[in-house]
């Protein structure tokens, strides 16, 4: 009796590897803005503040870090990674298919 395998290695769809690219990008880029909207304490002190340009400086700030980090997402840096390992993926399970098809033939029924 022949036991088909169904493992897929993950080393072929690089998964883990783009996974880790695409957080350093993120972890770079977002702790750079909010170490920029925390330094000296600024935001405990502006974020509860009754004045308004207080205010309105600490609103202007996370605005801006909201800005940025759309842009992040936006980046295609980031999009081109996801891309790949969509793709990667799309080509393991085809693979594993093809496989079973072969090993099997084509009227092989789930159940």
């Amino acid at each position: 009796m022949d036991i088909f395998n169904f493992f897929i290695p993950r080393d072929k769809t690089k998964r883990k590897e783009i996974l880790k690219k695409i957080e350093r990008i993120k972890k770079e880029k977002i702790i750079n803005l909010e170490n920029e909207l925390t330094k000296d304490k600024l935001e405990l002190r502006l974020r509860v503040s009754n004045i308004y340009k207080n205010f309105n400086k600490y609103l202007n700030l996370k605005m801006k870090m909201q800005n940025e980090i759309v842009n992040l997402y936006n980046d295609v840096r980031l999009n081109k990674l996801k891309w790949f390992t969509f793709i990667n993926e799309k080509r393991s399970e085809s693979k594993l298919v093809n496989n079973i098809k072969k090993k099997y033939g084509n009227d092989v029924k789930n159940g």
